[in-house]
């Protein structure tokens, strides 16, 4: 019975030594891992913690460690608890702190909440180290009052938040321009038709047609006033009249002087300092002093000195009009410019 005994208290003793052995190789293991872990802290921070109901605040999560270690950030959800909702998340900022060999992990959470009362925000969970051996660290826990909203009864009905004003864009800017565009092309249109109905201008003037040369002008009326045969009916001064005003109106716009305003003397002059021939020129004065006679004297020359007067108006034209017309002969065609006017 004693044997018996001895044996069972030796085999329990045993048992027990082989335990604290275990224990103690474990307890000395566990020792060096946390003396050789490395030097990580996380933490966290918010904005403030407490708000009204539906308002915003940013938590700050924040992990130093040496830049050797492998870290696994958490990942952030749409809500931390079922009454904290995420609205956005900052991307992952990296300090490096070269002297002391850290690195520094920063973010930035917006969280909100729709219901009221007192809220724990959990600690964020940072894994480090090899995937076959994870370590964590973890952050520190926060507490988020949430206020409900102070109505006064009494009062008017008031909005949470002012009304948030939205930027303008172009395609909303664009009626306005376009309507300020038409006010202004309006008052300017008034204001130019009231100008010209002053002044006694018609409103738009349409253009000119290309102007008729001198000469073919002058080689028209002669040809019209040779169809009126004035002098063969007996109307002399009318023809002289025509036919002299004919040629000086040719002389201003071929010669480029004032003949309509001279009388004949200075008609001679001026044609004698244009260089023309002599025997034209002498025509000319012959011609022009028949007309005088008959506007002034009322003599009535022969027939023959008539046809000699129009073919002297036919002939000044020709020898006096620009070179390079004789090569139009197309030219004779043309209709006496008008200008029309709206």
């Amino acid at each position: 019975m004693i044997n018996r005994n001895i044996k069972y208290w030796r085999s329990r003793l045993l048992r027990i030594t082989i335990l604290l052995i275990i224990l103690s190789s474990y307890s000395i293991g566990h020792a060096q891992n946390l003396f050789n872990a490395p030097e990580i802290s996380a933490k966290m921070s918010i904005d403030t913690n407490s708000i009204q109901i539906g308002e915003q605040t940013n938590i700050h999560l924040q992990l130093t460690s040496p830049e050797n270690i492998k870290i696994h950030w958490p990942i952030i959800q749409d809500t931390l608890t079922k009454n904290i909702e995420v609205i956005h998340n900052s991307v992952i900022d990296t300090v490096f702190n070269k002297d002391k060999k850290t690195i520094t992990l920063k973010q930035s959470i917006t969280i909100t909440s729709f219901d009221s009362g007192y809220f724990a925000i959990p600690p964020f969970y940072f894994m480090y180290g090899n995937d076959s051996t994870p370590n964590f660290v973890e952050s520190n826990a926060l507490l988020l009052h949430v206020q409900d909203v102070k109505i006064d009864l009494k009062g008017e009905i008031k909005d949470i938040k002012p009304i948030l004003d939205e930027p303008w864009t172009f395609k909303e800017i664009l009626p306005y321009i376009l309507i300020a565009l038409g006010v202004l092309v309006a008052l300017a249109l008034i204001i130019y038709i009231i100008q010209r109905r002053k002044q006694n201008k018609p409103l738009f003037k349409m253009p000119e047609k290309p102007k008729i040369p001198a000469h073919i002008l002058a080689l028209q009326k002669l040809k019209q006033l040779q169809d009126k045969k004035l002098w063969q009916t007996g109307s002399v001064k009318e023809f002289y009249s025509e036919l002299t005003d004919i040629l000086r109106e040719y002389m201003e716009g071929q010669l480029h002087f004032d003949a309509m305003e001279m009388i004949s003397d200075e008609i001679i002059n001026e044609l004698k300092s244009k260089k023309i021939d002599d025997s034209l020129i002498k025509e000319t004065q012959d011609v022009l002093q028949t007309a005088d006679l008959v506007k002034f004297a009322k003599i009535k020359p022969l027939a023959d000195e008539n046809d000699r007067a129009l073919n002297w108006g036919f002939h000044f034209v020709e020898a006096t009009k620009p070179s390079e017309a004789a090569k139009k002969e197309d030219e004779n065609n043309v209709e006496p410019s008008k200008s029309d006017a709206l």
